[in-house]
């Protein structure tokens, strides 16, 4: 989705395995290519220079362009990347809020609009035969009109979610700048922790430890 080359997706990947709060947002998110998205939200927030990438996109993966598109092109994000860019920690508190903000809006949206609330439970109920599917190792014909089936479902939901992110613009905009104002506030909290008394300590304390180690203790204190 995003120009992100090996070395951004081999980052992006450890720091998915370093993180419970990414790995439960893509078992628990409401839509099927949620890990996807999550590494995109990524790079956005952590590359130099992050742009949609202009090839072209599978059907499956159309729902994730609308939505980076909708968060890269808004006017506060620049301001977003001053905070996170380059930052490891940064970018990856900020995932995880951009992500579960995301998660959130789509599930008002979905309560709001019984359509789009049909649309995603077809989806998951393919995916979920798809998947007993692929347990059972039951290849075949079946599967693969299965599969062209969801691909299907999920350029129709792109489409209709590119008409709910039109129609809410303001509302998803809100629940971003929401996403970075958590972001910054668990980072100035984390460092306020561990700095304790002495001011401008914390930074310093910070990196003494592993970054693995960073983000759980983000992600175990909710701060």
């Amino acid at each position: 989705m995003l120009n992100t080359d090996t070395f951004d997706k081999r980052r992006f990947k450890e720091i998915y395995n370093m993180s419970q709060g990414l790995q439960k947002l893509s078992v628990d998110g409401e839509l099927p290519m949620f890990e996807p998205l999550l590494g995109d939200i990524w790079a956005s927030l952590y590359k130099m220079k992050p742009e949609l990438s202009e090839e072209e996109i599978p059907d499956d993966l159309q729902i994730n362009k609308s939505f980076m598109g909708k968060i890269m092109n808004d006017d506060s994000f620049e301001n977003y990347r001053r905070f996170t860019r380059l930052d490891d920690l940064s970018s990856a508190i900020g995932t995880v809020k951009f992500g579960e903000k995301t998660n959130e809006w789509l599930i008002e949206q979905k309560e709001r609009d019984e359509g789009l609330q049909k649309q995603m439970q077809e989806i998951q109920a393919m995916q979920r035969q798809l998947q007993k599917q692929d347990q059972q190792n039951e290849a075949g014909n079946g599967s693969e009109e299965l599969q062209e089936d969801l691909k299907e479902a999920m350029s129709d939901l792109g489409d209709q979610l590119q008409q709910t992110l039109q129609n809410n613009s303001h509302s998803f905009s809100q629940a971003m700048e929401q996403a970075m104002q958590d972001t910054k506030q668990t980072k100035d909290s984390l460092k306020s922790l561990l700095g304790g008394t002495s001011a401008g300590s914390g930074d310093t304390e910070l990196k003494k430890i592993p970054l693995r180690d960073q983000i759980s203790l983000a992600e175990k204190n909710r701060i």
